[in-house]
């Protein structure tokens, strides 16, 4: 054949599974919802063989509900997808065989209400078969018949959960190397350090509810500039079938950072145009504790580690109305216009953070998101980089009904933002209404 293109009808229709197709072409099985937006975003579409695909109008708008109305953490939509590879590897499947057979990634599973673990996955999978699945590989007999007890539950979701995304190596190497030797140097960056045995100890996280919770999850104590295993943490290795879990989650982790999270950005533990949450920038940052996104109201300065994070939610403005003087929006792929807090001027302590940063080496790092109403990737920012200010100046800006002092912020990014994710926060409307959505999604 010498056709150089074809045209492929298909009547799409009322299809609630539409969100198969920007899967499929891209081959994209991680079901983060923004990056199949994205994707699906791009217009015309490079898919392997360079070969490309467009969407009309009409096919984009009903993929796009299709995406937001999925529940791709539920447990329906996992139980299928793991039901899928226990029939391919023909039994009990591990972490590992998920990634080899190209189904779902995992972290639907750890970030999931329901589940939280692998482990968890599999106690709600395999209520029959799990304890005779272990006893042939592990010997269990000091556990009396138990699995994992409560702790070692605990710690291993906690795990799962805070460290097995990948989004920094350290994290990870350090706990598996406790898995073997009885103790790790301490980095010889002290606000690593610090920042890490907060984290270790769970001392990070602020949530008196999220703390108490995590009770367990006290991995280190810090003696003679090294760190060592806690007594709870030791006794629970002593069970293999919890070890090898550990083990399992934390190179799966590992392989997460080395395809997604490198090289890394400058000297930062982000990489340029990678997605990160709050408390991702929080532990990237290297702060002292995870600050609640209410307190950080759009940005937030750290004084010891002398960072200053910029979040941006990122409207898409359709009507040009005086409204879009108090929205933050980019002038062009390297220059961005923000607004201050309410009640800011220049003279503001924080306005003058920012007007002194060169000079005083702060560093200034952007994160923006496309704002939509899901409760999965939406929570992630790109981190675009490194910026400074070049421009400010005194305005108002919109507190429900009324004016109030603020600050326009004009920066200039060092790096400017890579064109298919500029082209996406600014250009594609993948807005669709939103009760619509969510009355489809409870009625499914």
């Amino acid at each position: 054949m010498d056709k150089k293109f074809v045209v492929i009808l298909d009547f799409i229709g009322n299809y609630t599974k539409n969100f198969f197709i920007p899967i499929a072409l891209s081959g994209d099985k991680s079901l983060n919802k923004d990056s199949l937006r994205r994707f699906l975003g791009e217009g015309s579409i490079l898919i392997p063989g360079a070969s490309t695909v467009s969407f009309e109008k009409i096919a984009k708008e009903r993929i796009f509900k299709s995406i937001d109305g999925a529940a791709f953490r539920g447990i329906a939509f996992i139980k299928e997808a793991y039901k899928e590879v226990r029939q391919k590897v023909g039994g009990i499947p591990k972490i590992s065989d998920f990634a080899r057979l190209g189904s779902i990634d995992l972290i639907n599973v750890f970030e999931s209400k329901k589940f939280g673990s692998y482990y968890a996955l599999l106690k709600y999978m395999e209520v029959d078969d799990l304890q005779g699945y272990t006893e042939s590989f592990f010997d269990l007999s000091d556990y009396r018949g138990s699995l994992l007890n409560e702790d070692e539950e605990i710690m291993l979701e906690f795990i799962s959960k805070r460290i097995a995304n990948g989004k920094r190596l350290v994290d990870i190497d350090i706990l598996i190397s406790l898995l073997e030797h009885e103790s790790v140097e301490i980095p010889e960056d002290s606000s690593l350090a610090l920042n890490l045995e907060r984290l270790l100890q769970n001392e990070f996280e602020v949530n008196k509810a999220t703390k108490g919770k995590y009770k367990s999850a006290n991995f280190i104590i810090k003696k003679d500039n090294r760190y060592y295993r806690t007594d709870l943490f030791l006794s629970a290795l002593k069970n293999p079938f919890f070890k090898s879990l550990v083990k399992d989650t934390l190179l799966f982790g590992r392989q997460k950072n080395l395809s997604l999270y490198q090289p890394r950005y400058k000297d930062t533990d982000f990489t340029l145009n990678g997605k990160y949450t709050y408390e991702d920038v929080c532990r990237l940052l290297r702060w002292k504790q995870n600050i609640v996104p209410l307190n950080i109201g759009g940005y937030f300065y750290d004084t010891e580690s002398n960072t200053f994070a910029v979040f941006i939610n990122y409207h898409k403005v359709n009507d040009e109305t005086a409204t879009t003087d108090y929205e933050d929006r980019f002038v062009n792929e390297q220059e961005l216009i923000a607004i201050s807090k309410n009640n800011r001027t220049i003279a503001s302590a924080d306005m003058q953070t920012i007007v002194n940063a060169e000079e005083n080496d702060t560093k200034i790092y952007l994160f923006v998101r496309k704002n939509k109403d899901d409760k999965e990737s939406a929570k992630e920012f790109y981190f675009l980089g490194e910026m400074v200010c070049t421009a400010m100046k005194e305005t108002k800006r919109m507190a429900g009904e009324k004016l109030v002092d603020a600050v326009t912020i004009t920066y200039h990014l060092e790096q400017a933002v890579r064109s298919d994710i500029y082209d996406y926060i600014v250009n594609v409307d993948v807005g669709t209404d939103t009760s619509e959505i969510k009355k489809e999604t409870k009625e499914a």
